[in-house]
């Protein structure tokens, strides 16, 4: 009886040891969209991305950033990212700009200043707070902060009021801006 025990113990754990040694496969569909150095995006990632720039647009409806970007007149609900379409390839170039933008931003160390923060319409379009906002979401908002203070803010002189041409001209600044940015990382795009 002894044995027939030690027997069956041997095998349990001679079982469990396979099992635990067996490689645990996750089959999932995704297709990849671009690449941004050694980054992959997938369709799964910009349909995420996708709800924070809208949430991001609340929060922010007059953002230098998605009008530098060109994200500003999108409808979202639309864009149907699987079909191989010019709307859905321009969208999905001007994501893989963005994701530029974030490298170069993130290298800069950008500090969110209170006064910043305090102008953001958090409440009103139920957004997280600072400490719950997800990676994506901080990138935007650190990206508008940059462009912000480089091209718009960091441009008026003292007792200047923000008007419309100054706007254009920030809009058009951070543009060439991010196009020499552009030049020096490589993207690829993949085919649907």
């Amino acid at each position: 009886m002894k044995k027939f025990i030690k027997l069956q113990l041997i095998f349990l754990v001679f079982s469990f040891n396979c099992f635990a040694l067996t490689p645990k496969v996750v089959i999932t569909e995704d297709s990849a969209l671009f690449r941004v150095k050694d980054s992959i995006f997938f369709l799964s990632d910009v349909k995420d991305q996708i709800s924070e720039i809208k949430l991001f647009k609340c929060v922010l409806p007059d953002s230098l950033l998605l009008t530098t970007m060109r994200l500003d007149n999108y409808d979202y609900t639309k864009i149907k990212l699987d079909e191989n379409s010019t709307s859905a390839r321009d969208f999905i170039k001007q994501l893989s700009s963005l994701e530029i933008l974030f490298g170069f931003v993130e290298k800069q160390g950008v500090f969110l200043s209170k006064e910043f923060i305090e102008k953001l319409s958090l409440k009103k379009c139920e957004a997280p707070s600072i400490d719950n906002w997800s990676k994506y979401f901080g990138n935007l908002i650190k990206s508008e902060s940059f462009l912000q203070e480089r091209f718009l803010l960091g441009k008026l002189k003292k007792g200047q009021v923000l008007d419309g041409k100054t706007k254009t001209d920030a809009k058009e600044s951070a543009q060439s801006f991010l196009v020499t940015l552009k030049k020096q990382i490589t993207v690829q795009y993949y085919q649907q």
